[in-house]
């Protein structure tokens, strides 16, 4: 046999081994993904494939995630790992030959394959002291190279983004829970007959707000109505909404006082929520007979007071429970409410809803507003007025934080 035929005949058979070991890796890999392996299992085998079976014996892999690491490198230097991938590579969108051009620690390599999806770099794979010789080999080697490495990475890319689609399932689970709990905690119905006429009105942020209302019968002849706003949003929020609530209905049994009621939810506040939130209330209680309204405004907006004469802001009271161990003050304000006066508490995201200017709606246009409406036919009429007065006021822009209205007219 010729010598020309010898070659002719060891190429082929290189070329032959050489796709024999592509499709064996391939289908190692394939199976392995298709078995839901970790991304430590399958950049072992990857390793394994490119290092025993290739003969690469040099390869440092560079992955984005949040920041550029390197989950897999051998035979390299430790210092390999830092290289700064934004400087040198990040504009390379094709396999790239290492030259004289790049920094003496690249020259260790000779290929660089970046993996690209929809323009977004994902990896690069710098691989260098490849056995195999012949150029042809090494021309089919590195597009092979390339597609291993494509494989591994959008597989594992896939793998994230399948964590991540369950971690937000689970978390949008939660929060239908906590916003189903927080929809429990508000009343169904307000008290609505010849001596009072109750209506509210919630439009929450997102889905899980801080706000919170509430009226409790005491007996025939008192109630108490309160109208609260925990600081912080979502499910830590809806959680210590829901412990308060629980102790309120609790408290107004057995306690009879305002002010001692404040003390023990401002230590049931500080018991649950450590310092770490508070929550504004304005709290009020109101005797059919005697027709006085005591109450006490904890930090909260001060509600506004309109009958045929004037207008007036409820804000005595204290500072927002769970600011301080023991509350230093508690004052209890007390008006006696003449016939057909209209009571607005509302949360801070009515008075701090922006226009388009960036201009709050405040305090004056509330005042004007209660003043204009006082005489409305239902307190369903004068909310709904209200909301739509605010949903006008800021045009485009969107509400800022949960709006919530709790309005009564006393007859």
């Amino acid at each position: 046999m010729s010598d020309s035929i010898k070659d002719a005949t060891s190429k082929l058979n290189g070329e032959l081994e050489l796709k024999q070991l592509q499709l064996s890796s391939l289908l190692e890999i394939t199976q392995a993904i298709n078995q839901n392996f970790s991304a430590h299992q399958l950049f072992s085998i990857y390793k394994f494939v490119l290092r025993t079976q290739l003969k690469i014996r040099k390869m440092a892999l560079f992955v984005a995630d949040s920041i550029w690491s390197t989950p897999m490198s051998y035979g390299v230097p430790a210092e390999t790992e830092d290289l700064d991938v934004h400087k040198y590579m990040i504009h390379l969108k094709d396999i790239t030959f290492v030259d004289g051009a790049f920094p003496e620690i690249f020259q260790q390599f000779n290929t660089i394959i970046p993996v690209v999806h929809k323009n977004k770099p994902l990896a690069f794979a710098l691989i260098g002291d490849v056995s195999v010789t012949d150029n042809q080999l090494k021309n089919d080697l590195i597009p092979f190279v390339q597609t291993l490495t494509n494989i591994i990475v959008v597989a594992i890319e896939n793998k994230k983004f399948a964590r991540e689609q369950i971690r937000q399932e689970g978390i949008k689970i939660e929060l239908e829970l906590a916003a189903q709990m927080q929809n429990m905690l508000i009343p169904e119905t307000l008290p609505s007959d010849k001596d009072l006429e109750m209506h509210a009105t919630y439009i929450p942020h997102q889905e899980i707000g801080g706000d919170y209302y509430d009226c409790i019968r005491i007996n025939n002849d008192e109630l108490i109505f309160c109208m609260s706003d925990v600081s912080g949003k979502g499910i830590p929020a809806a959680l210590l909404m829901s412990n308060f609530q629980a102790n309120l209905h609790a408290l107004v049994r057995t306690t009879h006082s305002l002010v001692e009621l404040v003390h023990e939810l401002n230590s049931k506040v500080i018991a649950s929520a450590k310092n770490e939130k508070f929550i504004t209330l304005f709290i009020g209680k109101y005797n059919r007979i005697t027709r006085e309204l005591s109450f006490i405004n904890a930090g909260h907006n001060p509600p506004v007071l309109v009958d045929a004469e004037e207008t007036m802001y409820l804000k005595d009271g204290t500072t927002g429970l769970g600011m301080l161990d023991e509350l230093v003050f508690v004052h209890e304000g007390r008006v006696v409410l003449k016939p057909n006066t209209v009571f607005l508490s509302y949360t801070d995201g009515v008075v701090e809803t922006e226009n388009e200017e960036g201009d709050p709606y405040g305090m004056d246009r509330l005042a004007t507003f209660c003043r204009k409406h006082y005489k409305a036919k239902s307190m369903a009429e004068y909310n709904n007025a209200l909301i739509n007065q605010l949903t006008a006021f800021k045009g485009k822009n969107k509400f800022a934080d949960d709006v919530t209205l709790m309005v009564c007219r006393f007859n």
